[in-house]
């Protein structure tokens, strides 16, 4: 484990970001399993099947990669540290908290290629060739690290919903220590476990208390800040408060912007059944993931940060996790689910809003799904891979309950509101509510977008990531294979159907014919779409355009999906291709 940092005031400007890569979980394993190579001598190497991982980490236009170490449960313990650049040297908490870099951690499969045509010349010819094949990723915000100053953790890695050349994890094929193997199987997923650290601790800046115009009623606010104060000196960690402000800079009471409404018709209509599914929910919440993301203003505090209506939101098609929660919180009440906005601490994000759902099940029992809105993922309250780590408050249209738990973590804490220990409400017996109409409209105007914008917005793409791809190999020669480029295109609209869980027989069966006579390497990368750079930064990331082969060529194509206010879900699919000896 990292050694922690003292506190410092850093007048040297030597600050260090140390990253321990431990070890990651459950990688996918090759599809395909090559005859091994025998070497002078007669000594077998190990098998080109195996999957041989490293891990690359990038922070500040610095990248730097761990050893190559074998097998889908690899550990590598190693540590990379880099430098921490503020602009103009400002180490001051002000210049600090303008530090808006990711840290991304990208894992790659080296892949031994063999190009010998002629056996008869292996022992006196080169002819092993090393590529990297993209397998997942994850990235961590400076600013969640520099609140916390430590930041470890097993991390649910993003990996595409198919990766071309490989097969998913198998349980029982771990050559790990069997606590390692059965913590890799509780985990489930694909994952990394890292120890990042900020050396030395670094001073954090003030809160900043302002205050805002306000129509809200001077009793309502005055218990509100005492509310708050109290629960602040029993639970300092824990960010406690009722209001907020608006696009208007005027203090408003948090619950007024809970409300129902509906998704647009597109994304979910009610049939005569009146059953809502786990399907119905995520097709939801994907479209309300596929809304622009934009962090808060580093120049602000929390208690600053402003708070658009939903449909303020549409119109400026750009927000934080607040945001993302509020609608989709509001989406779910109209599909009759009992919804409410948690606030609380994730990893990577830090400080967040996630959206607790609670249903009962078959035995009587109460269960709580967390959805994260600005993925449209979700996870039981017990799933370790839960990114809310602890649980501040939660809010819905009638109150709101601080969590007074001993403990915060998400999968320890109980969520019966009806229990006073457990749970403080700002609106009591002693202190009911107020009237408090919602500040949301009662239903949101959506406007159709244009097909002839969605389809050259996807045209552009297109042609910008082909273009850029063959300026990041400005040496070597770049072929299109149009063949693989129209058969990608098309299993695109299938993967919106269904953006959390593609069957793999889908893809192959639909480049079964091609694959009888290519080899493909490849994956669909799928984000909303916010600007042309963060496409192309993506796909570079991947790096896919860093093999050398002058047998290669390469397949791309771009899908784009647009929703009702211009809401686009963008699918790009890129692959190698090797035509079979």
């Amino acid at each position: 484990m990292a050694k922690r940092g003292t506190p410092s005031a850093v007048a040297s400007g030597k600050i260090n970001v140390r990253i321990e890569v431990q070890r990651a979980n459950r990688l996918p394993k090759r599809a395909e399993i090559t005859p091994s190579i025998r070497p002078a001598g007669g000594r077998r190497q190990q098998p080109p099947s195996a999957l041989r991982p490293f891990v690359e980490v990038s922070f500040q236009r610095e990248q730097q990669r761990t050893e190559v170490v074998e097998g889908t449960d690899p550990q590598w313990n190693e540590t990379l540290t880099f430098p921490l650049l503020s602009e103009s040297g400002d180490f001051t908490p002000t210049g600090l908290q303008k530090i808006d870099d990711l840290i991304y951690f990208n894992i790659f499969d080296e892949v031994q290629v063999d190009l010998l045509i002629d056996e008869r010349k292996r022992e006196t010819n080169i002819h092993q060739r090393l590529e990297r094949h993209w397998l997942g990723s994850f990235s961590l915000p400076f600013q969640t690290l520099y609140s916390r100053a430590q930041v470890s953790g097993t991390f649910q890695l993003r990996v595409p919903l198919v990766l071309l050349g490989y097969v998913p994890y198998e349980p029982g094929e771990s050559v790990l220590p069997w606590w390692l193997q059965r913590e890799s199987q509780r985990l489930g997923k694909p994952c990394l476990t890292v120890d990042i650290l900020l050396e030395p601790r670094l001073a954090q800046m003030p809160s900043i208390h302002l205050t805002f115009e306000t129509n809200e009623d001077r009793r309502l606010l005055r218990a509100s800040k005492q509310w708050s104060a109290s629960l602040r000196d029993k639970f300092p960690g824990r960010d406690n408060w009722v209001t907020v402000v608006n696009l208007n800079g005027e203090t408003v009471f948090l619950t007024r912007y809970i409300s129902s409404q509906l998704p647009p018709h597109q994304v979910w209509q009610q049939d005569a059944s009146r059953l809502v599914t786990v399907k119905h929910l995520e097709r939801v919440a994907h479209f309300v993931s596929m809304i622009p993301f934009i962090p808060d203003a580093t120049a602000f505090s929390g208690t600053c940060d402003l708070w658009a209506t939903s449909e303020e939101f549409l119109q400026m098609l750009s927000g934080d996790e607040e945001e993302h929660a509020v609608l989709l919180c509001n989406y779910f009440l109209a599909m009759n689910q009992h919804a409410y906005v948690v606030i609380g601490n994730a990893i990577p994000e830090g400080d967040t809003a996630f959206v607790m759902v609670s249903s009962t099940n078959d035995a009587g029992t109460a269960e709580y799904e967390l959805w994260k809105p600005a993925t449209g993922e979700h996870f039981n309250q017990q799933d370790p891979l839960c990114p809310l780590q602890d649980v501040y408050f939660v809010f819905d249209s009638s109150n709101i309950w601080a969590n007074i738990q001993y403990e915060s973590r998400t999968s320890q804490i109980s969520f019966d509101f009806s229990s006073t220990w457990k749970w403080r409400p700002f609106f009591s017996t002693s202190f009911p509510a107020p009237p408090l109409p919602s500040v949301q409209t009662r239903s949101i105007t959506y406007k159709p977008t244009a097909d002839e914008f969605r389809q050259r917005l996807e045209v552009f793409l297109e042609n910008r990531l082909r273009d850029e791809l063959m300026g990041w190999r400005e040496t070597q020669v770049t072929r299109w294979n149009r063949y693989c480029n129209r058969a990608l295109k098309e299993l695109l609209p299938r993967f919106e159907a269904s953006p959390y869980k593609v069957p793999e027989s889908t893809n192959n069966e639909h480049l079964s014919t091609i694959l009888k006579s290519y080899t493909m390497a490849g994956f669909p990368l799928h984000m909303p779409f916010t600007d042309t750079s963060s496409v192309v930064e993506a796909l570079h990331s991947t790096g896919i355009h860093l093999t050398d082969d002058p047998r290669v060529e390469f397949a791309l194509a771009v899908y784009v999906h647009a929703y009702p206010n211009e809401v686009v879900s963008l699918w790009v699919y890129a692959a190698t291709v090797y035509r079979r000896k």
